[in-house]
């Protein structure tokens, strides 16, 4: 899952600096804006707060890897994970029996 948040998070990053070289070409001044220009910078916005979401899901996804590894102490116990969203967010759980 640590990997998955991660590739998210470039994948969107790049897609919003793409978005922003758009809004470069569009919006010449930052104080003259066309409709598609503020239409480039709303959708590079989306994608820069989902990349934000991405790399800290991953971050923290990689972290608990790592930390559940160093302190595993070769019990085979049960390990869920998951991950959902709707149109309110998402949502990441990781449940483990100690």
């Amino acid at each position: 899952m640590g990997l998955v948040g991660l590739g998210v998070g470039v994948g969107m990053g790049m897609l919003a600096l793409d978005r922003r070289a758009q809004l470069d070409d569009l919006c010449p001044e930052p104080t003259r804006c066309s409709q598609e220009g503020l239409d480039v910078a709303e959708e590079g916005a989306l994608f820069g707060n989902v990349s934000t979401v991405g790399f800290a899901v991953g971050g923290a996804g990689i972290a608990a890897g790592i930390l559940f590894w160093v302190l595993d102490e070769g019990t085979n116990a049960p390990v869920t994970t998951g991950m959902t969203s709707d149109e309110h967010g998402a949502w990441v759980s990781y449940q483990a029996q100690f």
